[in-house]
């Protein structure tokens, strides 16, 4: 039965005459006159109820959205402060996830309003040696002045900045602090890799020796200490526990007892705090620790990442003033009349040009490892590479990275389609600047084959595969004649000794040495070279035994993965695996016989990405060698150099059967270039795992 409507109803639907039955049913709605209810209602027997307007209340008794979101961001603002008091109280380790990463850098990045005010105002450099230009307008004339002690300035300066960030850094790097008996057991494991590191590289700050690290350990325990000197104590000890394999970790306590867990977690807070922090990065002290958290990306991190926080720092150094501290130490002329320096003035710059120094000697190896090409001006403090028959190895290898920098310009000209006779002429100047070098080592120094781990090894590796960089271009292209026989021999031989070094050498570096997924990636380079050359047979220029060593190129390359399997499994493993499949991968596909076999096959190479390999006709990639007016110089007028006298070619095994295809690969094998087209977006992150 219809229910009679009420007056304040029929008020409410105002203009619409529909009822909620009609309007579900979507029949027309048809209401008699004087009528209560509507006809399809009465027909139906079913209760009409018409539509009611809901009138906005005066008085709502719910929160609004806007409410509800202004007292979650209260509730998260007195979170937020609780866990920071309970952070600064913390004297223990603390939990940390890989996404607290950016968490952690926006906190400490975060400045109260009244800090942001001060320090908008302040300079926001703090140079070691001012612009020469400014100085002058006060030195000259009628005007003098002097600088301020930083030493007697920096309470007013730790004063300024204890509030804010350094104070949040210093807290947030605390959590991470080892015992000190934690300390005593790493740093007896901290010998080979400092060894080397300390011989090869410039080393002004950290520890540079075992004993070392208790003493860093007992300086930061001041509550005031610097976030960087903390920073340093922390990667010198991570530095030191990355050399332990998993399986050998000794008893530690919590934090460091997780191993690689523990080394992201350092380098993470790191990053941020130290690294991503101008305030502190813009420092000698941060700078000093930016370059130890560097070496310790070197060994798993992205090279991408690695080469772009290493600009940032080379910005930061050029921006207060160290090349201009290196000036300084070079000899003065006695003509002119220089104010005397006080003497905090000459450590403070000794300091600076010693750290310049550091961040060149960074930029050279990175920029021969990589080949890309170097941003820093590092003037000649570095003695002779041979001074009374012993070696300085860090000149030695200075002297080896600026000659590795002019394979950048053979690599452009070569990409530009310069004629291989030009091209000659370049790879000749490399050559000769190699062979003065190895001239100048001691007789015997390298036919030297020890089995513990040396310098000398490390710098006889990076000095054959340069050799290698600089003559591959020609010898490749001497596939079907001998007009760049030279470059064949020196890069076969080469590529033989590097084989032969790498063996040795792999498996008595450190495990976690930040250089050994280049060491893998030139390892890979000469093996390629090798299996391309031993698969050759329409070349017989390096087939002639020079040197009488009687093992193959199959024997060494066989060698080389092994050693590269055994490599594979430590921190720094990865590049390792990939080029023993890469390899393996290669020599199956030059030894298939079966026609209706796998003609083609897809690589993963490092820092290459994944490229595919095809075996292809011979007629078709043999390209025609452009002959110049200009002969390109024979091997006899060649042979005459000390290099060549030391280094000779061993024979090449392999079958003498004529093959009529060969590997599709260009003249300039992207692993031997740059990066190739597209190299270094293809490149994935290297994730830190315990067994890469």
């Amino acid at each position: 039965m219809a229910t009679p409507l009420n007056a304040e109803s029929i008020h409410g639907r105002k203009a619409t005459r529909s009822c909620l039955e009609c309007r579900q049913r979507k029949v027309k709605c048809i209401w008699p006159d004087d009528a209560d209810a509507c006809r399809p209602c009465l027909e139906r027997r079913r209760t009409c109820i018409p539509q009611v307007v809901a009138l906005r209340d005066n008085h709502p008794g719910r929160i609004t959205s806007r409410d509800r979101i202004a007292k979650l961001e209260s509730t998260v603002a007195q979170l937020t402060q609780i866990v920071r008091r309970l952070e600064d109280n913390a004297s223990t380790p603390g939990t940390y996830t890989v996404s607290d990463k950016y968490a952690l850098t926006s906190r400490v990045n975060a400045a109260p309003d009244d800090e942001q005010g001060s320090e908008s105002d302040s300079s926001d450099l703090s140079p070691i040696n001012p612009p020469t230009h400014l100085r002058q307008l006060f030195e000259d004339g009628p005007l003098d002045f002097s600088d301020h002690n930083p030493m007697q300035s920096a309470a007013h300066a730790k004063q300024h900045t204890s509030g804010s960030r350094l104070h949040r850094a210093n807290t947030a790097l605390r959590q991470y602090m080892p015992s000190r008996e934690d300390v005593a057991t790493i740093s007896a494991h901290a010998a080979p890799w400092l060894m080397i590191t300390r011989a090869l590289f410039v080393m002004p700050f950290g520890a540079n020796a075992e004993a070392e690290l208790l003493p860093l350990w007992d300086q930061v325990q001041n509550y005031d200490a610097h976030p960087a000197a903390i920073a340093v104590l922390l990667l010198s000890f991570v530095m030191s526990l990355q050399q332990i394999p998993v399986n050998e970790i000794p008893e530690l306590s919590k934090g460091p007892r997780q191993g690689v867990s523990y080394i992201r977690q350092v380098s993470d807070a790191i990053e941020a705090t130290i690294v991503m922090n101008d305030s502190v990065a813009g420092t000698m002290e941060g700078l000093e620790a930016s370059l130890l958290w560097l070496r310790l990306q070197l060994v798993q991190t992205r090279i991408q990442k690695v080469w772009v926080c290493l600009r940032r720092v080379i910005a930061l150094a050029e921006l207060i003033g160290l090349p201009r501290a290196v000036q300084q130490q070079l000899p003065s002329d006695t003509s002119t009349t220089a104010p005397t320096p006080l003497p905090w003035q000459r450590d403070r710059s000794k300091r600076a040009a010693e750290l310049w120094m550091a961040i060149c000697s960074i930029d050279k190896l990175a920029g021969m490892m990589f080949n890309l090409p170097q941003s820093t001006i590092f003037p000649n403090l570095v003695r002779e590479p041979v001074v009374n028959g012993l070696v300085n190895h860090q000149a030695y290898l200075s002297r080896l990275s600026d000659i590795a920098s002019g394979i950048q310009d053979v690599d452009n000209q070569h990409a530009r389609g310069l004629p291989p006779p030009e091209l000659c002429e370049k790879v000749l100047r490399i050559d000769g600047q190699l062979r003065t070098l190895a001239g100048s080592l001691p007789p015997g120094w390298w036919q030297s084959d020890t089995r513990t781990l040396s310098p000398d090894q490390v710098i006889g590796f990076f000095h054959q595969y340069i050799t290698i960089r600089s003559h591959v271009h020609l010898a490749l292209k001497n596939q079907d004649s001998n007009q760049f026989m030279y470059s064949d021999l020196v890069c076969t031989e080469a590529c033989r000794d590097l084989a032969r070094r790498y063996a040795v050498l792999r498996g008595l570096l450190p495990t976690g040495f930040f250089a050994c997924r280049i060491i893998d990636l030139q390892a890979l380079t000469a093996a390629i070279f090798l299996l391309i050359k031993q698969h050759n047979p329409g070349n017989d220029v390096a087939n002639t035994n020079l040197n009488g060593r009687s093992e193959s190129s199959t024997s060494l390359v066989e060698e080389v993965v092994k050693t590269m399997d055994a490599g594979s499994q430590t921190v720094a493993g990865r590049f390792a695996r990939e080029s023993a499949q890469a390899i393996r991968s290669v020599a199956a596909l030059l030894n298939s016989r079966d026609a209706s076999g796998q003609h083609s096959l897809s690589l993963q190479v490092p820092l290459l990405g994944r490229i595919d390999v095809r075996r292809k006709a011979r007629g078709l990639v043999a390209p025609s060698i452009p002959q110049d007016d200009k002969p390109a110089p024979s091997w006899k007028q060649l042979s005459n150099g000390p290099h060549a006298q030391a280094e000779a070619v061993d024979p090449l095994s392999h079958d003498g059967e004529d093959q009529s295809w060969f590997m599709e690969i260009s003249s300039m094998p992207p692993f031997l270039s740059s990066y190739g087209e597209g190299g270094m977006v293809a490149e994935s992150w290297l994730q830190w795992e315990g067994l890469d």
